[in-house]
């Protein structure tokens, strides 16, 4: 089984953003839509909770899960990252 380890600064932001723990791995464990971020080399995981968007970011290897940060984002900005490449659709 993957472990998922929650970074510092993820921790920060979350209390910051009113989120909890538990909701940002729902989203990591079930997302609505998957990205690669091709500018910080992350997978983005998308997700609704409290009716807004939640983005992601994430390390994975074989063995453990690495949730970076996350933050609301709205559906221009998504697109704008699809439009420029910088991200790509993994699921």
């Amino acid at each position: 089984m993957i472990k998922i380890h929650f970074s510092k600064h993820l921790i920060h932001r979350a209390n910051i953003r009113n989120i909890k723990l538990s909701d940002v791995k729902k989203i990591v464990l079930r997302p609505e839509n998957m990205y690669f971020d091709s500018l910080n080399e992350t997978k983005i995981a998308l997700g609704k909770q409290k009716s807004q968007i939640w983005m992601v970011a994430y390390i994975k290897d074989a063995n453990k899960i690495i949730i970076v940060t996350t933050h609301p984002i709205k559906q221009e900005q998504i697109d704008n990252r699809l439009k420029s490449k910088r991200w790509a659709r993994l699921k």
